[in-house]
């Protein structure tokens, strides 16, 4: 597990949720995170910061690869992800508003994985200060 923001501290909203959109920019078409593993690769306290985050998710980025833990979505959402994650040849358990991502499917983060992710968010350490190295 990477620790890239000091959970300890209180960093600009906006800045955080930049941090999550970037993160999930790098998470691989046919995989998913979970919105506690994205928490933890980013240092912060809980899952619902990024699922806060992506709420405001800008048009255009894949919110359908950040899944809950057990790789469902919202009903609402979940017949929409099930379209995209097939496209993208993620594995997919049930089908319509029961889809769901299978385990299969979790990205599972190596350092190279997280040198690009520290990389992605060096230009935030202006409004993220606690942004240090990778563990």
């Amino acid at each position: 597990m990477s620790t890239v923001m000091n959970p300890g501290a209180a960093p600009d909203p906006e800045a955080v949720d930049e941090a999550v959109y970037r993160l999930l920019e790098l998470v691989p078409a046919g995989t998913v995170i979970s919105y506690g593993a994205a928490a933890a690769e980013l240092g912060l306290g809980t899952a619902r910061r990024p699922a806060s985050a992506m709420s405001r998710a800008p048009y255009g980025l894949p919110w359908w690869r950040m899944v809950r833990a057990n790789g469902t979505l919202p009903p609402s959402l979940a017949a929409r992800a099930e379209g995209a994650w097939r496209r993208e040849g993620t594995p997919v358990v049930g089908q319509g508003s029961a889809a769901k991502a299978a385990r299969a499917a979790f990205l599972m983060p190596d350092d190279a994985w997280r040198r690009a992710l520290t990389s992605r968010l060096s230009d935030l350490v202006k409004a993220l200060p606690e942004i240090g190295e990778t563990q």
